[in-house]
């Protein structure tokens, strides 16, 4: 289970065994930035969050580690 919280963390849980298993903070998320949404590729390998100022991360949830950073500067359609 993947749950986004207003400081902009992720946390990993397996709530089979009601445990936490990872934590996962990127460094433009040190400002704080309300975790809108998520989304799980199909794989399972990686992970899409969506911030409140429109910065969007996919994490490489095997590293666990920022797979790549889109920022608020970003074009909107």
């Amino acid at each position: 289970m993947f749950v986004g919280f207003a400081k902009g963390i992720i946390k990993i849980f397996d709530y089979r065994k009601n445990v936490e298993l990872k934590t996962l903070t990127c460094k433009q998320s040190k400002n704080f930035n309300k975790v809108n949404c998520l989304d799980v590729h199909p794989s399972g390998e990686y992970l899409v969050a969506g911030y409140y100022d429109k910065l969007i991360v996919v994490w490489d949830l095997k590293k666990s580690k920022v797979y790549y950073e889109l920022d608020k500067t970003h074009e909107e359609d």
